[in-house]
């Protein structure tokens, strides 16, 4: 029979096989955040705006340091990030659909990531293509950065789907562009396909996107890098710009206007 073990106390303690037992539920339970419960997008709301409670389960807006995931297809494939908050990770789990997120720019919203970051997993094996992430354009422009060991797929193994970020041009004349930004060691991961892209202006008198990397920050060998031309007489073509100790081993494009 298997018996608790007895401390110098006197006290009964969980037995051996008791505390492996835990053990192994707690490294079979899901995690897709290091600071709890997940935050889950539902679209419910009526809104495409990550500011409607309704739109999370559980019913609150997203706030500094939490994990939040997008899973089915849910209402809001399309949604708009209109608020700031510095996040653990954003991951798509294997049932998510196709979903296209917008970081605001009017206001100059930013969506910052501080633990994993982004992830796109496809356990399943059954890939239907790529996740989409845009910082839009508009009176501030959208930020979308990476600090510390964040990044896109980072420790994902094999079973991901690509992800493209995409940095908008404006599209009015003195419209601000939106910004990607890695810095500190973050990096993008080495099993997918990855797309970071710096859009031209499509009016005369606004900037094109732009993209920097800083830093130790890493974009490996699979990202490819793309800065494309303004699309009219007079807009900014993107940019991108890598300095101080940060590399990028991808391929880069550069598409004129």
């Amino acid at each position: 029979m298997n018996t608790s073990d007895t401390g110098s106390s006197g006290s009964q303690v969980p037995s051996r096989s008791a505390r492996c037992a835990v053990l192994s539920l707690l490294m079979l339970a899901p995690c897709w955040s290091w600071s709890g419960l997940a935050l889950v997008w539902t679209g419910a709301g009526g809104s495409p705006n990550w500011s409607t409670a309704s739109n999370w389960s559980p019913g609150r807006l997203p706030a500094d340091g939490d994990g939040i995931v997008f899973a089915g297809t849910p209402p809001g494939a399309t949604n708009v990030v209109d608020l700031s908050v510095r996040l653990d990770s954003l991951s798509f789990d294997a049932t998510a659909g196709a979903f296209r997120v917008h970081v605001a720019g009017d206001g100059g919203r930013t969506l910052a990531f501080d633990g994993p970051g982004i992830r796109s997993l496809d356990t399943l094996g059954t890939a239907i293509g790529r996740q989409t992430f845009f910082a839009d354009a508009g009176s501030m422009g959208g930020t979308i950065l990476f600090t510390n060991r964040s990044g896109i797929n980072v420790g994902s193994a094999q079973l991901a789907r690509p992800v493209d970020i995409t940095a908008q041009g404006g599209s009015a004349a003195g419209a601000i562009s939106g910004h990607i930004v890695f810095q500190d060691t973050s990096t993008t991961g080495d099993s997918t396909f990855d797309v970071v892209r710096a859009a031209g202006a499509t009016a005369a008198g606004a900037s094109g996107g732009e993209i920097i990397v800083r830093d130790n920050a890493l974009l490996n060998r699979l990202v490819s890098v793309v800065a494309e031309g303004g699309s009219s007489s007079g807009a900014q073509g993107g940019r991108a710009t890598v300095v101080g100790q940060a590399q990028l081993s991808g391929g880069a494009s550069i598409l004129a206007g």
